[in-house]
């Protein structure tokens, strides 16, 4: 179910973008940093209406077909 755009959403993509930031400065592995910034963007699209956990990704966002 899609959320609708707010203020809420708007500041939730603010705060990650202050959390990537403070990421990408830090001394963790590179590998680490990725992990952390995957996990962090799954949940603002979920916040977005963009991600629903345990469904499927649809063809055109997979980049080709497996």
């Amino acid at each position: 179910m899609a959320r609708p755009v707010s203020d809420f959403v708007s500041h939730v993509r603010e705060a990650f973008e202050d959390y990537r930031a403070e990421i990408e400065a830090s001394n963790l592995a590179a590998a680490s940093k990725a992990t952390y910034l995957r996990h962090a963007e799954t949940f603002v699209r979920w916040v977005e209406g963009d991600f629903q956990p345990g469904a499927r990704v649809p063809e055109d966002r997979r980049g080709g077909s497996r």
